[in-house]
């Protein structure tokens, strides 16, 4: 059997976590008796397409054009036009028996684009959640019309007369493409139970937890009053609750690798609790430093609010 990866990114461009998930889930076919791992994937770092073998997957990279006037577009719409265009391509090419989606930001653009080969999607975001971090558990699609106006405006004021009707429309296309998959692999139970109560057949829904790499300490020396977090700085994420635990924790240092929109707002907290001297943000990490860092904690927080928990 070949199975043709498709995901926005993938190792060694790593933007977070899911970028290591594809490549180990390709990786891992690869090792299969009798299967093959195809990859298709952007890349910010090339100019003209490549085609590469690393660890017996073959991986197609293809130049990530962005749009000078329109970042958003070349992050979302833009990049899934290339993405879909580019797969289409691969596809014709290397005739897969299996098409399998990685991560949300592939599904939806993606799902409707391959219709004659089945269809598998590993799925680790907050699908019906239109407003991050903003209602819990609850998904937006079950909110009253009034809490997604009120939201909306809240957050945009008048831009959301424009970003509302595109977000709406947003989720109505993914949850059509997510029913054309066969299987649904998902992160956590509170994804399942998003999306089976935001009618997704529950027998297309299979959670598989995220993997925990445990690398070998060796002689290095562990701070046991050390808590690291590495990830990308976003309010779903959790990380503001370990730094509001600090108080209760006297005797223990927080260190932040990563970077993200909410940074802000973590420092600010920081700054309000007076614990500037326990809190260490170190921004994004290569993996390399990134491996030494989290070896010489005593402990490593996987934090989530909504959907990784």
């Amino acid at each position: 059997m070949k199975v043709l990866f498709v995901t926005r990114t993938m190792f060694p461009e790593v933007h977070g976590g899911g970028d290591v998930s594809a490549f180990e889930i390709a990786r891992a076919v690869a090792k299969t008796d009798g299967a093959q791992a195809v990859v298709c994937c952007l890349s910010e770092k090339i100019s003209t397409p490549i085609v590469e073998v690393l660890d017996g997957v073959k991986v197609y990279r293809f130049p990530w054009k962005k749009l000078k006037w329109f970042p958003r577009l070349s992050n979302l719409e833009y990049c899934y036009w290339q993405l879909w265009k580019n797969a289409r391509n691969v596809q014709k090419k290397e005739h897969p028996d299996l098409v399998h989606l990685l991560n949300f930001s592939s599904v939806f653009p993606l799902a409707f684009g391959f219709r004659n080969v089945p269809k598998v999607a590993t799925c680790n975001g907050p699908f019906f959640c239109l407003f991050d971090g903003a209602h819990g558990e609850k998904p937006c699609c079950k909110c009253s019309w009034s809490t997604i106006f009120n939201e909306s405006w809240s957050r945009w004021g008048v831009k959301s007369v424009l970003f509302l009707p595109y977000i709406l429309f947003d989720s109505w296309l993914l949850r059509r493409a997510l029913l054309s998959c066969k299987k649904l692999f998902l992160v956590s139970e509170a994804m399942a139970h998003m999306l089976s109560i935001n009618s997704i057949p529950v027998k297309k829904l299979v959670v598989v937890h995220n993997p925990v790499s445990v690398p070998k300490r060796g002689s290095v020396r562990v701070d046991a009053d050390t808590i690291v977090y590495a990830g990308r700085l976003s309010k779903d994420k959790g990380i503001q609750f370990v730094i509001r635990a600090l108080p209760l924790l006297p005797d223990v240092k927080f260190i932040i690798a990563g970077k993200g929109r909410f940074e802000g707002e973590l420092r600010e907290l920081v700054n309000d609790l007076n614990l500037n001297h326990r809190v260490e943000f170190l921004g994004f990490m290569d993996s390399k430093k990134l491996r030494s860092v989290v070896a010489r904690a005593g402990v490593n927080v996987l934090l989530g609010t909504v959907y990784e928990a």
